[in-house]
């Protein structure tokens, strides 16, 4: 089955270029947002438990996005409902067997 996808998160490699003792070193960083973040932008650290794409890895400008898959039934996201079943019914447990099993 071909589901749709909605993009929730968002980064872009966007070094500090104004970092170390004289402010004159460029330190890479990842700055990001994503669905309904109010504050704008943000330095997307390293954090525990999660995906880590080390910034100095990766050209200044590189992009990344997360996208989520969509019911298609009712178009709500997966990450509302992943392990149960959306508004509409649609198991998303069935469907992650049959996807990858």
């Amino acid at each position: 089955m071909r589901l749709k996808y909605h993009e929730i998160m968002r980064a872009e490699q966007k070094p500090d270029v104004y970092a170390g003792k004289d402010c004159n070193t460029h330190k890479p960083r990842w700055i990001g947002s994503g669905s309904g973040d109010k504050e704008g932008p943000t330095d997307v650290g390293n954090r525990k438990g999660h995906i880590v794409l080390v910034p100095s890895a990766f050209p200044a400008g590189t992009r990344i996005a997360i996208s989520v898959p969509c019911c298609p039934e009712c178009d709500e996201d997966a990450d509302s409902a992943y392990l149960g079943k959306c508004q509409c019914g649609f198991d998303w447990k069935q469907w992650a067997d049959t996807e990858f099993s």
